[in-house]
């Protein structure tokens, strides 16, 4: 287990789309937000998560363990706020980070991320179908703090943005198959449609 870097997942999102705050999902036996958790444990020796502000009700955080949790300092700020904040948390050099709303992530493609972030670079991002991915990137904590607070200085807040102004590695899909051949740590969860196809698949792997 790697102690040099760690995790950040956001939770704190209100789930618009979907019409309930995608964290307490039920996916199975645990929530979504607890399968992520669970499958970075796997392989990251600090795990943080990015919840909403205590004043909401979230319930599904109790259900978590051996895991840092932080607090929003208000409602909802964007994840590029809540990323920042989860950064400031560790002084790992090093850091994957990601929604709750990834209910096939796998550990390896996360930590092989990371393992691709080369002195040279300052991200290494995900791109499938051409969209980047900066919700499952692994990102070098100094610089991208750094880069945080300056766009909030300007008052940019689009998360792809923060991409654009690292130094960032790309990776394509070719090379991420070999980490995850489904690519099915990219299967996003944003609507009721998105969760049913979740529950087909998770039913066809027990049945299996």
């Amino acid at each position: 287990m790697a102690t040099e870097i760690a995790a950040v997942v956001l939770a704190g999102g209100r789930g618009s789309r979907l019409g309930v705050p995608k964290a307490g999902l039920s996916l199975g036996d645990a929530t979504l937000l607890a399968r992520t958790v669970a499958e970075l444990k796997r392989g990251f020796a600090k795990v943080i998560v990015v919840a909403g502000s205590p004043q909401l009700q979230q319930p599904w955080l109790g259900a978590l363990a051996g895991v840092q949790i932080l607090f929003d300092p208000a409602p909802y700020p964007g994840p590029l706020s809540a990323l920042g904040h989860g950064l400031r948390a560790t002084r790992a050099a090093i850091v994957f980070a990601c929604g709750c709303d990834l209910p096939f992530l796998r550990v390896e493609l996360a930590a092989g991320l990371c393992d691709l972030l080369e002195p040279s670079y300052q991200a290494v991002a995900a791109r499938v179908q051409g969209r980047p991915q900066p919700l499952c990137a692994a990102y070098r904590r100094a610089d991208t703090v750094a880069a945080i607070d300056a766009m909030a200085a300007a008052k940019q807040s689009r998360l792809r943005a923060l991409l654009e102004r690292l130094a960032t590695r790309w990776v394509e899909e070719g090379q991420l198959r070999k980490l995850d051949p489904e690519l099915a740590s990219f299967f996003n969860l944003n609507t009721p449609e998105d969760y049913l196809r979740a529950l087909a698949v998770l039913d066809r792997s027990r049945l299996g």
